[in-house]
């Protein structure tokens, strides 16, 4: 039975990376066995993109049909392709939830903040009445219209 690589770092060309960021493996390291003739032809064969097909990599490298189906089957290009492309998915689903803990995140920290204000005015506010009630008896009390301490009570810019 064939030993699968593991896949790791970035496409050929790109700029991402699967592995750890100290990590310099190529994308598609060589398979054990696997002859430069052989790993050129699967490089190319990713490289092809949609467009790709063991007939093109044939054409392309002037290898005959036959061998290049009997290296992608003994070499599991297919298998190799679908591992890297599940790789990218699951960096991809990574950096999408570290990315969504960080807004939950900072959107915690601003609701925190928003209390913190709402706490503030209302320690003020309370502040303000105690001091109005403090200094007024309860005859004026008695006398007073809901105007008037809306008056008194009333921001005044600085």
């Amino acid at each position: 039975m064939q030993t699968k690589p593991v896949l790791e770092g970035s496409p050929p060309g790109g700029n991402g990376s699967l592995g750890a960021a100290s990590d310099p493996a190529p994308a598609f390291p060589r398979v054990p066995g696997e002859t430069p003739r052989a790993f050129s032809a699967f490089m190319t064969w990713f490289q092809l993109g949609h467009a790709r097909s063991l007939a093109a990599v044939a054409d392309k490298l002037g290898e005959s049909p036959g061998t290049v189906k009997n290296w992608s089957s003994k070499y599991d290009w297919a298998e190799r392709l679908q591992n890297y492309q599940s790789g990218l998915l699951q960096e991809q689903a990574r950096q999408h939830a570290a990315f969504q803990l960080q807004q939950a995140a900072d959107w915690n920290r601003r609701l925190l903040d928003l209390r913190e204000q709402e706490w503030a005015a209302a320690q003020k506010l309370n502040a303000v009445a105690q001091c109005f009630l403090e200094t007024c008896g309860d005859d004026d009390m008695r006398r007073m219209t809901l105007g008037q301490p809306e008056r008194r009570l009333r921001v005044r810019p600085s």
